[in-house]
């Protein structure tokens, strides 16, 4: 009995260092500075914005597979109406809307260019579906059993996901030197150092601690790779596929990442944008007022999903240290979130920018259960990768989780969505005069 409780207690105290040993190990990147004196010396067209057309962005939220559905179901739900891709010249993501954002910069559609494509936006909306929301993630699981200590440390945890995101179908180890410069890409993470978003750019934000005439007041800037008074865009080495895992970094379960910048041997600590802001908006705002814009067309696609204040009330306890931690992140995030777009809204008006915002979001039309076919109405065949049971497609719609992976049925319900808003929002006017729509907060965190 003594040698087995030794056994035991060596067995527990070797557990306590491999996990003490796991969460001590971060994300660690070294930029060197010779990389940021190439950004600044990069002759690229790294401007803010496109000047010479209009200024007409895409927010693609945050909310895991189910936001990556969803944005990438809108991007072509609105090549099909009247908004062609190429109109696009900027577009802003957090999280699993970063999924769908990058692979389109790296893969952008071919044969799906405006109505008449309907074969070819078929096809691509089935390719990114493919990549950006699959049913699984085995390889990531393989990855996570083939190195074991990444398990235990949230931040190494990262490290999978990058190398998901790396394969050769998706990003393929491409750098910010791959994106194309026709189009801005913002993708969202924020600072655990300042409480400040960070972007990860091919664009140029000014320096969050300039002071020129008519910048936003600092509180309302992001951080970026400008620093010292000096305007950069990210550095053209850095990683697509870590910006994009980073950005969906979401605590506790994975990050922060860790920049070191060679200067000064300081050091940055990053994760999820959605913290902060999961929509994307507010930095689309920002990119207009940056860029000098007098108007600012934006279409948001909102696949994040609000507190459900009905469920709580009517529960007696939650776990808000346990199983529900993310409602402290939640909770943040509608406040901070709700209150940076408004001040940007409001500084975006006195600066004389005309902000057309249309926002879709999935939890609406799931609310409103007759604009959504019920079962029978559902293409034909399409209710078989479903399990029903008592459900409706829009209470099925509402309790979509927030995963890395969604399933076939999810997937399906999610794509309808983003088809049925858009085609609702481009409809031809009807004789009645519909009332006007309700503002919605943002989505939260998840």
């Amino acid at each position: 009995m003594t040698f087995l409780k030794r056994v035991l207690a060596l067995t527990a105290v070797l557990a306590v260092l491999a996990i003490i040993n796991g969460l001590a190990q971060p994300l660690y990147i070294h930029v060197p500075y010779s990389d940021l004196e190439a950004a600044d010396n990069d002759d690229r067209d790294y401007g803010p914005a496109p000047l010479d057309r209009p200024f007409v962005g895409l927010a693609f939220s945050g909310g895991g597979a189910r936001a990556a559905a969803f944005s990438a179901a809108g991007l072509v739900a609105l090549t099909r109406t009247q908004v062609p891709l190429d109109d696009i010249t900027h577009i802003s993501s957090v999280s699993g809307g970063g999924f769908t954002a990058s692979y389109l910069a790296l893969h952008p559609p071919t044969g799906c260019t405006g109505p008449e494509d309907t074969a070819g936006c078929d096809a691509y909306l089935a390719q990114i579906l493919a990549q950006v929301a699959p049913p699984s993630f085995y390889a990531l699981d393989l990855r996570q059993a083939r190195h074991p200590w990444r398990i235990l440390s949230p931040s190494r945890r990262l490290v999978s996901l990058t190398e998901e995101l790396d394969r050769a179908d998706f990003l393929a180890g491409r750098t910010f030197a791959d994106l194309p410069t026709d189009r801005r890409y913002y993708f969202n993470t924020v600072s655990y150092d300042t409480g400040q978003p960070f972007v990860f750019s091919n664009a140029i934000l000014p320096d969050a601690a300039a002071d020129a005439p008519g910048a936003l007041p600092p509180e309302l800037r992001s951080l970026s790779f400008s620093t010292d008074g000096t305007a950069r865009s990210s550095p053209a080495s850095l990683s697509l596929s870590l910006a994009v895992a980073t950005s969906a970094a979401f605590p506790p379960y994975l990050g922060p990442t860790s920049i070191e910048w060679e200067k000064d041997k300081t050091f940055w600590h990053l994760g999820d944008g959605g913290i902060v802001e999961n929509t994307g908006l507010a930095t689309l705002i920002e990119a207009a007022h940056a860029s000098g814009a007098t108007a600012a067309t934006l279409y948001v696609f909102d696949g994040g999903q609000r507190l459900d204040q009905a469920a709580s009330i009517a529960a007696r306890d939650i776990s808000v240290f346990s199983s529900q931690m993310e409602r402290i992140v939640d909770i943040l995030n509608i406040f901070g979130g709700v209150w940076r777009t408004y001040a940007l809204e409001r500084v975006a008006a006195d600066a004389g920018i005309t902000l057309d915002v249309k926002t879709f979001s999935y939890q609406d039309i799931a609310r409103a259960p007759e604009t959504f076919p019920d079962w029978a109405a559902w293409p034909a065949g399409g209710w078989m990768r479903c399990d029903a049971g008592d459900d409706t497609p829009a209470t099925r719609l509402l309790a979509i989780p927030t995963r890395l992976s969604i399933t076939d049925c999810n997937r399906d319900l999610i794509t309808a969505a983003a088809e049925a808003l858009v085609a609702a929002a481009f409809a031809p006017p009807t004789e009645t005069t519909d009332a006007p729509e309700t503002p919605q907060p943002p989505s939260d965190g998840n």
